[in-house]
């Protein structure tokens, strides 16, 4: 029992990786006013160009800058067409989702049709710490059996709830968000505030998305993100767009994630069908949770703003 509990947890805790990447990205480009609804789009991206680049140069490094690199790219086009010409947000997200899972579903089929067989890389990115932390019972797994990237973003959620309530740049950030007009008038860059935040909005699920590659599967496939993208979203409104509600919201659907792995392993005589359903039933059951408690998000969410004056 001790053994599965400590598999679970350790799995859990990788599970969560990617939804906490996306959800980052989801709340803080909401916390500026804008929706980015391209999450599950960028991770599928940075999925695949983390896999691509790290085949081709046979270094994990690169292929982690090529994942950051798509992100920037796209992520900037993206910013460019909300802010400067106030397209709904809506729209342009579900294009980018759509766009990826077609340029991504063609290149790696262009890829494994070349080799004729699935293309695979050679490395992983490996836990940090090793024996005999990872042996300590029931939590050893879960904390110290972890990669870098595991421990940059729980580290980033830190820094951002720090950055939000304590610095004046986060207040900033917030008033863009809140009222865009009188953020201008005080003398707040808001276009700025947008762009930069857009962007890095795009780059951290596309790690999110190199995270599944280089340090899970070895492997591109196609549509391979499962829709992690939209249950982070769903971890974000469960979250109530707050720092600790968002971590813990990922948290959950991660353990749920690992539960479903292990029913479909332990072959109880649960469908895997149903077993790997437990995530989305999660997501949904939090989104019908959250329906009907108040306002949620900055007053100008989603509305485009155009410079006066």
């Amino acid at each position: 029992m001790i053994d599965i509990l400590n598999t679970t947890l350790g799995m859990a805790a990788r599970m969560s990786t990617p939804y906490l990447f996306a959800a980052l990205a989801g709340m803080m480009s909401q916390h500026c006013g804008v929706y980015n609804f391209a999450l599950e789009g960028m991770m599928l991206g940075g999925a695949f160009f983390g896999y691509f680049f790290t085949w081709l140069t046979g270094s994990l490094f690169i292929g982690v800058l090529g994942a950051v690199a798509c992100g920037l790219i796209f992520g900037w086009l993206m910013a460019f067409i909300f802010i400067r010409f106030g397209v709904s947000q809506m729209v342009i997200s579900l294009g980018m989702n759509t766009l990826f899972i077609g340029i991504t579903g063609y290149c790696a089929r262009l890829m494994n049709m070349g080799a004729g067989i699935e293309l695979r890389i050679d490395q992983q990115i490996g836990s940090v710490f090793g024996r005999p932390l990872t042996e300590i019972p029931i939590l050893g797994n879960m904390i110290f059996n972890q990669n870098i990237l595991t421990y940059l973003i729980i580290a980033l959620f830190i820094y951002y709830a720090w950055f939000l309530k304590r610095t004046s740049k986060g207040l900033a950030l917030r008033s863009v968000g809140e009222n865009p007009e009188a953020a201008q008038s005080a003398g707040i860059h808001v276009f700025r505030y947008r762009y930069i935040t857009v962007v890095i909005s795009c780059i951290l699920p596309a790690l999110g998305g190199a995270y599944l590659t280089l340090s899970q599967v070895s492997r591109f496939t196609e549509n391979m993100t499962n829709g992690r993208g939209w249950i982070a979203v769903a971890a974000v409104c469960l979250g109530r767009l707050t720092p600790l509600g968002t971590f813990l919201s990922c948290l959950l659907f991660g353990m749920a994630s690992a539960v479903s792995n292990q029913l479909q392993a332990m072959n109880i005589g649960i469908p895997f069908q149903v077993a790997m359903m437990v995530p989305y039933i999660l997501a949904i059951l939090a989104l019908v949770s959250v329906r009907g408690k108040g306002r949620q998000g900055p007053a100008a969410l989603g509305k485009p703003y155009m410079k006066k004056g």
